[in-house]
């Protein structure tokens, strides 16, 4: 449920980051637990150092409107069906798995007192919870992880003079105490855009080279494909396209200019 609350403050902050490209870099809003008992959640907002006092206002009030007001139906909904789709390909997939990976896990989970379960486990344990999630237990375990009464607030960067507490503290009370947009809008869920590709095209030629097993298909249109099969990995196909035929179909003008 954590989780979801922080994926969610993480698209949101993603939004802003597109709305506001010239003020806004990378963002992120992620919470660990270390050892079994420390827990750290954070909230990180990129920008140029003359702006960090609106960089500081973002974070605070993307937070402040999380806690206060929770999440929408839509932005659940989403993050059931990616965490349902993540658990359905970590099934799926799970013969690849490597060994360092697995021994790894083994050695992250005993550090937090946990053991290291199966996809299959993993899936039994989270398809109730993800069946019954609703928007008010995600606040609800959101609220949770900062609800100690010990928030910490960090200007990293370069600056002409050396930013006293005074100047964070001036900083955050300016954002605490200022009105800002309560709610989330509701925006309904878009549907897929690409779902119609236009009438198949022909096959023009086919052929197998049996040194390699390839199979090499030409299509009306120019395009081509090449088909090859493995037992690398069970249930995973791996797509790799490419635009054109690099610089040997650009002009000499078109080479000299480009980056």
């Amino acid at each position: 449920m954590q989780s979801a609350g922080f994926a969610i403050l993480s698209t949101r902050l993603a939004d802003l980051a597109r709305t506001q490209p010239n003020d806004v870099g990378e963002t992120q809003a992620t919470w660990t637990t270390e050892f079994g008992s420390r827990r750290q959640a954070m909230v990180r907002i990129d920008t140029r150092a003359e702006l960090w006092r609106r960089g500081v206002r973002y974070a605070e009030q993307e937070l402040r409107r999380a806690l206060l007001h929770g999440f929408t139906a839509d932005e659940v909904k989403l993050q059931i069906q990616g965490f349902r789709n993540a658990f359905q390909e970590a099934r799926r997939t799970e013969a690849n798995r490597p060994s360092q990976a697995i021994a790894q896990g083994i050695r992250n989970n005993l550090e937090n007192n946990f053991i290291l379960s199966s996809p299959e486990t993993d899936w039994e344990i989270a398809e109730p919870v993800l069946r019954d999630l609703t928007p008010e237990q995600c606040a609800e375990a959101f609220r949770a992880v900062w609800a100690p009464a010990n928030r910490r607030l960090a200007v990293i960067g370069h600056y002409p003079l050396p930013l006293t507490d005074q100047d964070l503290h001036s900083a955050y009370d300016e954002s605490a105490y200022a009105h800002f947009i309560s709610e989330k809008e509701e925006q309904a869920i878009a549907p897929f855009d690409y779902t119609n590709f236009g009438a198949p095209g022909g096959i023009e030629s086919r052929r197998h080279d049996d040194r390699v097993d390839i199979h090499s298909m030409a299509f009306a249109n120019g395009v081509r494909l090449n088909l090859k099969r493995t037992d690398y990995e069970q249930n995973r196909v791996y797509l790799c396209l490419r635009l054109g035929r690099g610089m040997t179909t650009e002009r000499w003008a078109s080479r000299d200019s480009a980056p």
